[in-house]
């Protein structure tokens, strides 16, 4: 069982320790999160600026979104929905309301929740409400999320939001859903910013993600990564056809006996492709990669896997035994599968691990072809390149100053505000010599 530290943030500690003093309105030292009555108090409940309009405008008060299918047009929708949200320029920040009851609910759900044995579904939905804008949606659904980084509500959760959760067609700036990432695992606090940004600019069917500063009841609860689900809008996004099957790898390979353990996550659950894959990739050498190519998009593999070398990525596929953190879609039109990435919190690794030390079949069978290794090694390159012109040094300090006044808001998060520098000094030393580190492990 993951070891759970609870943290307390500073409005309960102060509102706990006046409960000796006055008796009304004080809530019970059971360690309920405080409720506020209504919306008007949401943006007067910290000390700090940090995210605030500077309006003048005294009336902080969020209109009631009327509910499905009433909720307005708000600049979601469209080829692009929820733009506004992954806009680098701004953290946005996103209120979450729950009663009493739903607080307890999610409790109750992580004190049963077993990191070892999960289900394919570990946790549930219960009812919340979102303010966004000075907007109200609900009832939307939350739950918890995670694995290893799954976390108590009493303490730093991370979070699912499905706002078509009461009603299928309902949206939010257009979108079914959100997720934010607690980021317990990533002391830098800015690894899966960086590294989803990369896969975009190399053509990969990638998540959007920024930074949201998330509030609790009027409290905040801390800073978070806002990631894009991976889900059938994610697919229509990127994909010409978008209704074939999804899975999510979580410890598996494309051996036999990993193929029924991936997780359907969209589409018909039709495993063709995967048990394809499989078979073919039991052979060896160039014919065992002219085989895997009817049923895998190789190219496509080998710009996914050279942007993970590139951002040293080595606690998910292909460096992992089995592998995890990462989606595949099975395209129906190309009847070939595609690597989406997931789960990049880890990565920016400073040891020197070889890039070429792997243990995911798909990529053992490339490394040990002469072709199709210098084909990855090209592509390996390239990235560090297009990473270079596109100025990824110049995304780390626009990233690092950006979510600095929340970086010291957030204590909740498992480190110390010295470690968090720390890391984002080992990240961006990892950034400064990737090339010439890589030069060393792929180069004669």
């Amino acid at each position: 069982m993951v070891s759970i530290s609870l943290r307390w943030p500073v409005q309960t500690l102060a509102l706990l320790g006046l409960c000796s003093l006055v008796l009304a309105g004080c809530y019970p030292s059971s360690g309920m999160i405080p409720m506020y009555d209504g919306v008007e108090d949401i943006d007067d409940d910290d000390d700090t600026d940090a995210g605030d309009d500077d309006s003048d405008d005294d009336d902080d008060s969020a209109e009631t979104v009327p509910g499905y299918p009433d909720w307005p047009e708000d600049g979601g929708g469209g080829d692009d929905p929820g733009a506004v949200l992954f806009d680098w320029s701004e953290i946005p920040e996103i209120h979450l309301e729950l009663s009493d009851e739903a607080i307890e609910f999610l409790h109750e759900d992580f004190e049963a929740y077993n990191p070892w044995n999960p289900d394919q579904d570990p946790f549930e939905y219960t009812e919340a409400a979102v303010i966004y804008d000075g907007l109200r949606y609900e009832p939307v659904g939350v739950r918890l999320k995670g694995q290893n980084s799954a976390r108590d509500i009493y303490d730093k959760a991370a979070f699912k939001i499905r706002f078509n959760w009461a009603v299928p067609g309902a949206r939010f700036l257009g979108m079914k859903a959100i997720t934010l990432n607690n980021m317990v695992a990533d002391t830098s606090m800015m690894h899966e910013r960086i590294a989803y940004r990369l896969h975009r600019e190399m053509g990969n069917q990638a998540s959007r993600t920024n930074h949201a500063a998330l509030y609790l009841n009027g409290d905040f609860y801390g800073l978070y990564t806002l990631i894009d689900p991976v889900n059938d809008q994610l697919l229509e996004r990127h994909f010409e056809d978008p209704t074939g099957p999804l899975y999510e790898g979580w410890d598996v390979d494309f051996r036999a006996q990993y193929i029924d353990q991936y997780q359907h996550e969209e589409g018909e659950d039709d495993r063709t492709m995967l048990w394809g894959l499989a078979e073919a990739l039991e052979g060896e050498g160039p014919e065992a990669i002219a085989a895997a190519e009817e049923f895998l998009n190789y190219e496509q593999f080998r710009s996914w896997w050279a942007v993970g070398a590139t951002i040293a990525y080595f606690d998910g596929y292909p460096y992992t035994t089995p592998g995890d953190d990462y989606h595949v879609y099975a395209d129906p039109l190309t009847e070939q599968i595609h690597f989406l990435p997931w789960g990049l919190d880890e990565c920016f690794s400073s040891y020197n691990w070889s890039v070429s030390n792997v243990s995911g079949i798909v990529a053992s069978r490339c490394k040990d072809d002469p072709e199709c290794r210098e084909a990855w090694v090209t592509r390996v390159f390239e990235t560090v390149t297009v990473a270079e012109e596109q100025g990824w040094d110049q995304w780390f300090l626009e990233v690092q100053e950006q979510i600095a006044p929340y970086v010291e808001m957030d204590t909740r998060k498992p480190y110390t505000n010295n470690q968090v520098s720390s890391a984002q000094n080992s990240m961006e030393s990892v950034i400064d010599g990737r090339r010439e580190q890589l030069e060393s492990q792929l180069l004669p």
